[in-house]
């Protein structure tokens, strides 16, 4: 029985040591294997369709936002530690692209007839261009073709060629009478300066007071005739408006390009040498052409050098295109194939010029870039959710437009959830403060009734005040945004080089804000009394803004509870009505500005929203005020309010502070004498300041602003933010969207720490490095299969490991027996 035992045990230690070296090697099961090569990179997304071209397009669209700037780059970008030369000089901030190297030279600081100094004006900038780079039409990028993009746009936007597309005009061309005041012996722009046109008025200018666009004597482009290397459009003049009154360009007038004209230094078949020649005081070195996106000359300029590239579908040809196109041919480290309203996607471009050096240190893995559009609704982010979960997306961008489910997605071990800085996209609500210019004049509707019909309808002072404290920040964010916001930062946001914290704003007090009304009595700040009030006898109503008579005669009081200022503002007889227009993106903003309104006994004129529900994205209707309404009647002349997710550059926000806050008049109004265009209005229309917030001390600081070296900027950048916060209150500054970006762990990025928010981005400043495609690395299917396919590796070690003891049993058995 012993000897038995003894052999059995003798053959079963052996078939376990077979078995431990044998597995490894035998036939495995094909389970879990995976895809051979890397597969495609699957981003969820969720955006309107529009055009791509820079030249025409309003901005926010699917192409614009995730093809675009793939496939396209600059001479030098900002990277994410960029800080706006504020610490540095700004010759140290920029990150070489498709350039080398570049230098700077400076106007000189002098003095200007407002008694200080400009400081920081960039003259010119001079460009080495990188050799070996090639666009994706196998073209090269060269000297010729920067000038060449850089002159098109402003031939375009400029309408220099009587085909361009004028919606971006006002940031390349400035109206000269912005500057004059600010002229220095060195930097003048008298040039440039023409005669105001009154209106109504009957003179015809002459085509040579239209500001012409220079490329150069001896250059020549494809279908654009020149004078001596200057390009004009030739009908400019479109008459008086018989409607408005007002002059009808076809070209800028009494305006000035930001560029004066591009040199070649140096033209070579590949790279080359370019300097740039500014107008404008340019504090970056880069505004108005340096940054300027590169599309290819050969593949566009036979045909699009005085036109815009309109659609984005390959081999569809566009109604307002002369020709089918490819689109978005540039030199990015991907090439644009196809998209439509439900995604599109992009392959590898196996031709980059930084190909090799990316791929040596892993990176530039991704041969294919799917986008998945979904509907910007509840049922869209859900199904995007699902997908991320699921694993039918790769990534995903979590946002308060589009939430996912943050909790379950941070709990999944295989995804990765980087938190992103606040949106640079200020969500705030436009608090019409017409009242207080001179639109609120008698026969001033002649300027804006033929598109919108309505009575001048802007909101008092001292009620934008009080709604700013009646608002409730903290539960718009924490319970109707489930967190994913942060307060705004105001008029620029909390993560701007800018932002300056001391600057206080309106926090939520519901008592202060109805003590406001209650004794306000007698607020005269939407009255404008001047000599054209006189003449036509302006008498309004002195009890119109009276407030504490209004909330008197409603038997409100500072003892009234929250249901009775609640019942009074649902009654047939509110202390004020406000014509509130939104649309479905702003649906949980408009429900807590409404409880702000009624918690004042303030009315909303369609709660439910059966008309002043916006169909379109508010954004689509106010940018093109001129001819669209919010109903049939109403646009921003007589709408009480409305909301907007305005655009504020973290490290660039001049422009945009300009465009939202400046009189476009200049105050020139405030001089009105007796009779049209004799001493005041010339500009007749918002441009961009669709909220009519005219102030002469806010224009001058911007003035300062722009005429100042970057580490200047902050002071008067701090000055309209504190006097736009808390005593102008033309906006509820409610929130900035915050979020984060969720990536499956299939692949990886390098990231760094922003130095603003402390969120972990890629190079160019993306939370977690969802859209740097060039800069991922990747790792391979997440997986919980064996690592020897189709066995356990658990069991071949416990196998192995009973093996190695029952052989050391055996010997230690032997030595016994002995």
């Amino acid at each position: 029985m012993k000897k038995n035992m003894k052999k059995n045990l003798t053959v079963l230690i052996f078939l376990f040591v077979i078995t431990s070296i044998l597995l490894p090697v035998l036939p495995a099961v094909p389970v879990v294997q995976a895809a051979a090569g890397v597969p495609p990179y699957r981003v969820g997304v969720a955006a309107p369709v529009g055009d791509w071209d820079p030249t025409i397009t309003p901005g926010w669209s699917l192409q614009t936002l995730f093809f675009y700037p793939i496939t396209v780059e600059t001479p030098a970008a900002g990277r994410y530690d960029f800080n706006g030369g504020i610490t540095k000089p700004i010759e140290d901030e920029w990150f070489p692209v498709l350039a080398t190297d570049f230098s700077i030279e400076y106007w000189p600081s002098e003095n200007n007839s407002l008694g200080w100094n400009n400081t920081g004006g960039v003259m010119t900038s001079t460009w080495t261009l990188r050799q070996g780079v090639k666009f994706h039409d196998g073209s090269n990028w060269n000297a010729t073709v920067l000038k060449w993009n850089i002159d098109r746009m402003y031939l375009i936007v400029g309408n220099q060629t009587g085909n361009g597309d004028m919606r971006n005009f006002d940031y390349y061309y400035p109206e000269v009478v912005k500057t004059e005041n600010t002229w220095t012996p060195s930097w003048n722009l008298s040039d440039f300066d023409k005669p105001a046109l009154g209106a109504p008025g009957w003179s015809t200018p002459p085509n040579s007071d239209y500001v012409g666009y220079y490329i150069g004597n001896g250059t020549k482009y494809p279908g654009v005739n020149d004078v001596d290397g200057w390009v004009r459009n030739p009908a400019p003049w479109g008459g008086y408006s018989l409607t408005t009154g007002d002059p009808i360009h076809f070209a800028p007038y009494d305006r000035y390009p930001l560029m004066r004209y591009v040199e070649i230094l140096n033209d070579q078949e590949s790279g080359g040498t370019i300097k740039l020649h500014y107008n404008s005081w340019n504090s970056y070195a880069g505004e108005g052409g340096a940054f300027f996106d590169s599309l290819s000359y050969t593949a566009y300029s036979q045909n699009y050098t005085g036109q815009g590239i309109y659609g984005y579908q390959n081999g569809v040809k566009d109604d307002k295109n002369p020709t089918i196109v490819d689109h978005m041919i540039g030199t990015g480290p991907y090439t644009y194939e196809f998209s439509d309203e439900d995604g599109g996607y992009m392959l590898k471009f196996n031709d980059y010029w930084n190909r090799t050096a990316l791929e040596a240190e892993g990176l530039y893995d991704i041969e294919r870039v799917n986008i998945i559009n979904f509907p910007t609704s509840t049922a869209g982010a859900l199904a995007q959710n699902n997908a991320l979960i699921s694993h039918a997306l790769d990534a995903v961008g979590d946002s308060s437009n589009m939430p996912m489910d943050t909790q379950a997605i941070k709990d999944d071990p295989n995804i990765n959830y980087y938190e992103a800085p606040p949106s640079n996209y200020l969500t705030q609500i436009t608090l019409n403060s017409i009242n207080e210019t001179w639109w609120a004049w008698p026969g001033a509707e002649a300027g804006y009734n033929y598109i919108d019909t309505g009575d001048i309808n802007g909101i008092p002072r001292v009620l934008r005040k009080a709604i700013n404290y009646a608002f409730d920040y903290d539960h718009m964010i924490d319970v109707e945004l489930e967190g994913k916001a942060v307060r705004s930062g105001g008029v620029v946001g909390v993560n701007s080089i800018y932002f300056n914290a001391s600057v206080s704003q309106p926090n939520f007090n519901i008592t202060y804000a109805r003590e406001l009304l209650l004794t306000t009595e007698s607020d005269t700040s939407g009255e404008v009394f001047n000599l054209r009030n006189t003449w036509q006898g302006y008498t309004p109503d002195p009890d119109l803004y009276n407030f504490s008579k209004r909330t008197a005669e409603r038997f409100l009081d500072e003892n009234s509870t929250d249901s009775e200022w609640r019942a009074v503002a649902e009654g047939s007889d509110p202390v004020w009505t406000v014509d509130y227009y939104w649309d479905s993106w702003h649906e949980p903003l408009k429900d807590e500005f409404q409880a702000a309104l009624y918690s004042l006994g303030v009315g909303i004129t369609d709660p439910i929203g059966t008309n002043n529900r916006v169909p379109e994205r508010i954004w689509d209707v106010v940018q093109i005020y001129w001819e669209s309404t919010f109903d049939t009647t109403h646009s921003i002349w007589s709408a009480g309010a409305w909301p907007m997710d305005f655009w504020m550059p973290d490290t660039t926000p001049e422009a945009w502070i300009d465009f939202m806050l400046r009189d476009p008049d200049l105050g020139r109004w405030r001089n009105q004498a007796l009779g049209w265009g004799l001493a005041g209005i010339t500009s007749w229309w918002p441009t961009w300041n669709f909220g009519f917030t005219y102030d002469a001390e806010i224009d001058g600081w911007i003035d300062r602003m722009f005429m100042s070296s970057p580490d200047q900027k902050v002071v008067w950048i701090s000055k309209i933010q504190n006097k736009q916060q808390n005593e102008n209150y033309p906006f509820l500054y409610a929130y900035q969207s915050i979020g984060g970006n969720a990536i499956w762990d299939t692949w990886n990025i390098s990231l760094y720490v922003h130095p603003r928010s402390g969120k972990l981005v890629s190079l160019w400043g993306d939370p977690g490095g969802m859209y740097s495609y060039s800069l991922i690395n990747y790792r391979g299917p997440v997986s919980t299969a064996p690592l020897i396919p189709g066995f356990s590796l658990f069991m071949t070690i416990t196998v192995s490991v009973a093996s190695i003891l029952g052989v050391a049993y055996l010997i230690m058995r032997k030595k016994k027996l002995r």
